[in-house]
């Protein structure tokens, strides 16, 4: 055993399968814009005592902290007293303070970095405001103008000595893409490999919104780029590893054993030795009818300062599996007394999407503890609960003095149960994270590639790596009865296959207005169109993809715009069918009959030539109701004729 534990980390990989080279310890530098980790435009701070916090994971203890550092930019109101300051911390530990009047010159900021306490995994930078205008501190809220921005184009250096050989630091959110290469042709075991890979990928770099590309062939031709680009390669050698880093390119085994082997490990943090369990993380544990905050990634830290205090939780439908019904919330959170006879004094207001649900008298408390219901109708796919505690205006002008609040992560959501689901985009993803089916014709590379763009799409924004059953479509005998019950199904298949779906794409067809009988949307026979439908099928919430048209390719395209995390179009999946045109025209529609209606010009459909001539064939209703009421008046309405005199 002396020698393993001499060797170290070539001992750790081989517990995991993975056989790695050796080579000299280089150094790499990382550049993460703050753009990367989903700030895309400048974060303003509002108020005198704003905070503002921002982290990566640390890959490692083998950061040059010499070399290493964070770039803030940062740009203060310019009415600001020039003494107003900023504070900035590393880890909870501050580390600088900045008045204004330095920063208004120079809005650049570097922090060196520092190591993170052992155990620590993130990287966090925390920034702290004491902002003011005048001496009067309602007139400074009042002119709107107490305010600091921090600006996109901040970002952070990293420099790190490491060798070439572990896996862990190939999972890092600094690439502009990365790329899965898959060999062709595939047999059923390497199609379901891809598939669970590419979702497996879509999941790990689900919060650095780093797109992953499906590619066919040899990674070589790409000729990507080793600072800024990654490639993962699905291989088929006997002889080599199962999993094995060179550089900027991680080479997996073509089997969904091993696949599923890195779902289930968090390649992110893994420590060399780390033993990887065999079990299935495709199956969902069992859910309870309960989220703490603290299991939604609530941080509980307490907020003190001047005015409102404001507290945002934000979740997403996936992270409580599914749609509740009878939501409701318990709030626990403790504050400083405001008041010792004025209740008023401070008040705490509860918003859910927008919506206000409560308002409550809290000066002479320093707890509150309540249950309030939260209506089910304003639940969308991503929600923000706001809860705001407000000091009284007078209270805080004649007293000016800080106020720390503190809402606790033992706080949680309740619901009874599930909504059953809609048969339409608003199960997206909720309803698709258990085990399901994938239905694929494999003799079609670009269903293939659109198909697993798809599940990636469920599997970033549901949060969990979906690894679903493949089923070939080549084995299906009848459509009507597909095999096993799964909770959700993707289908990607050929247009002829005979499925109840909002439109049958067999035929040419046209989505219309019924109101002023505009045609939004027309198949034409030259064009093809990509089409991702939501429906029941057997009764499962099901996905198909598939197209019209001549061109097979444009369902790479549908799978390839619909799985953009810069995009994010699942957020705006409404109704049940989505279309994209090769131009990458995105559009979704409502067929369910209530707004819009499909229509197939090669047949004849009553219900539309009716609502179409509706106000003809009532004019000729009313002619023809006409000349019966003539008619019959004719006929029974003529006085009667005096009865002619007997003959003397």
């Amino acid at each position: 055993m002396r020698w393993c534990w001499g060797l170290g980390i070539g001992c750790g990989w081989l517990v995991l399968g993975i056989l790695p080279g050796w080579s000299q310890p280089k150094r790499t530098v990382q550049t993460i814009p703050f753009r990367n980790l989903g700030y895309t435009r400048p974060v303003v701070l509002r108020g005198a005592n704003p905070e503002f916090g921002v982290s990566i994971p640390l890959f490692g203890r083998n950061l040059d902290t010499k070399q290493s550092f964070v770039q803030l930019e940062l740009a203060p109101s310019p009415v600001l007293k020039p003494n107003s300051a900023v504070r900035i911390s590393l880890n909870g530990r501050p580390v600088r303070v900045i008045q204004v009047k330095d920063l208004l010159p120079q809005k650049s900021v570097k922090i060196p970095l520092q190591l993170p306490p052992p155990g620590e995994r993130f990287l966090f930078v925390g920034l702290e405001s004491f902002l003011q205008i005048s001496e009067d501190f309602c007139d400074d809220v009042a002119s709107g103008n107490l305010f600091l921005t921090v600006g996109e184009d901040s970002f952070f250096r990293l420099v790190q000595t490491e060798g070439d050989t572990p896996v862990n630091y190939w999972f890092r959110p600094t690439y502009d893409r990365v790329v899965l290469a898959v060999p062709e042709p595939m047999d059923a075991p390497t199609t379901q490999a891809a598939l669970w890979l590419f979702s497996v990928l879509s999941y790990r770099f689900r919060d650095s919104r780093v797109p992953v590309v499906w590619h066919r062939g040899n990674v070589a031709s790409l000729k990507l780029n080793p600072d800024t680009e990654a490639a993962v390669v699905l291989h088929q050698e006997e002889k080599a590893p199962n999993i094995q880093r060179q550089g900027n390119v991680l080479r997996v085994r073509a089997q969904p054993a091993v696949v599923q082997s890195l779902a289930q490990a968090e390649p992110a943090f893994m420590a060399p030795g780390v033993e990887v369990l065999n079990s299935d993380p495709a199956a969902p544990e069992r859910l309870r009818n309960r989220r703490l905050f603290s299991e939604l990634g609530w941080n509980e830290t307490a907020k003190t300062g001047l005015g409102t205090q404001s507290f945002r939780l934000t979740f997403d439908l996936a992270q409580l599996g599914g749609r509740p019904q009878d939501l409701s919330l318990a709030l626990r959170s403790g504050f400083t007394q405001m008041s010792k006879d004025d209740s008023s004094a401070m008040s705490a207001q509860i918003f859910f999407n927008g919506t206000f649900i409560n308002s409550f008298n809290v000066g002479t408390q320093t707890q509150l503890n309540t249950t309030l219901v939260l209506p089910d109708a304003r639940l969308q796919r991503t929600n923000n609960l706001d809860v705001v505690f407000t000091v009284a205006q007078e209270e805080y002008c004649r007293f000016p003095r800080p106020v720390t609040v503190q809402v606790l992560g033992s706080s949680y959501l309740d619901w009874n149960g599930y909504q059953r689901p809609q048969g339409n985009f608003d199960d997206v993803p909720q309803d698709f994270l258990g085990k399901g089916q994938v239905v694929v014709d494999m003799e079609n590379p670009a269903l293939v590639a659109g198909t697993a763009q798809v599940l990636g799409m469920l599997s970033r924004s549901g949060r969990r790596p979906l690894l679903p059953e493949l089923l070939p479509a080549s084995e299906v005998k009848n459509w009507g009865n597909l095999p096993q019950r799964p909770q959700w199904r993707l289908l990607g298949t050929t247009p002829a296959v005979p499925l109840n779906s909002p439109i049958r794409l067999g035929q040419t067809f046209e989505i219309l207005n019924p109101m002023n009988q505009k045609v939004l949307l027309q198949a034409e026979p030259t064009a093809s169109i990509g089409v991702l439908q939501a429906f029941f099928h057997q009764g499962v919430p099901t996905l198909w993809l598939s197209w019209w048209g001549d061109q097979s390719q444009v369902v790479d395209q549908t799978g390839s715009v619909l799985s953009d995390p810069v995009a994010g179009l699942v957020n705006q999946l409404q109704g049940n069918v989505a279309t994209v045109t090769p131009q990458g025209s995105f559009d979704v529609w409502d067929l369910t009959g209530d707004t819009l209606q499909v229509r197939y010009p090669d047949e004849l459909n009553w219900w539309l030539l009716l609502r179409r001539y509706r106000w003809v064939l009532l004019g000729l209703f009313l002619v023809l109701g006409g000349i019966l009421a003539w008619r019959l008046y004719q006929r029974l309405g003529r006085p009667a004729k005096p009865p002619t005199p007997p003959a003397p």
